[in-house]
């Protein structure tokens, strides 16, 4: 059984009182702050030597803002992704192996009882980071919106099925519901 998280984007934009363009400022802000940093603790780490008892702790503090500044660029390209369209309803999320790796080449799509609006509901393959995002408007729908509801989230490879959430999504204009799924072999 997958480890799954639900969330919405917006539930966390609220929790921190910030707007996803203003976390994409943010992250941009941190990693400019992130790279000088890291800049003045080689210049420190050259300036002391490979023999200086020092050298060993700043290497440590540069191994850490080196790896803050790789999630950072993650999460910085992670937002880039997210669509433009606010009136979107949108389904994004990152799927991992258990030991973490992205799964890249999956296919990712939201599946409905209704087989008129299925073929609406176009799904989408994760990238080399695992990550999906699929957005829909009212007008991508149509007729059909009403019946946008008790969706559930399909993962293929293929045409094996690795993980079927319950029916728990529903069209929602203006926001995002994120997943977090750690999908094992036996999923």
């Amino acid at each position: 059984m997958p480890n799954d998280t639900h969330v919405t984007l917006e539930q966390i934009v609220a929790l921190r009182g910030v707007s996803t363009s203003l976390l994409g400022e943010a992250v941009t802000g941190a990693l400019a702050h992130d790279q000088a940093r890291a800049q003045r603790l080689a210049a420190s780490l050259n300036r002391l030597g490979p023999h200086d008892p020092r050298a060993v702790r700043l290497k440590g503090r540069l191994g850490q803002v080196e790896a803050r500044r790789d999630s950072l660029r993650r999460e910085r390209e992670r937002l880039k992704k997210l669509p433009k369209k606010r009136e979107a309803w949108m389904v994004a999320g990152q799927l991992r192996d258990p030991d973490g790796r992205p799964l890249d080449g999956l296919t990712v799509k939201l599946v409905a009882t209704d087989p008129q609006l299925n073929k609406k509901l176009t799904g989408v393959k994760t990238d080399a980071n695992g990550d999906f995002v699929m957005a829909f408007t009212a007008a991508d729908l149509g007729a059909l919106e009403p019946k946008a509801k008790a969706l559930t989230l399909t993962v293929k490879k293929n045409t094996e099925a690795l993980y079927t959430s319950r029916p728990i999504l529903a069209f929602a204009p203006w926001s995002t519901d994120y997943f977090e799924l750690t999908l094992t072999a036996s999923s």
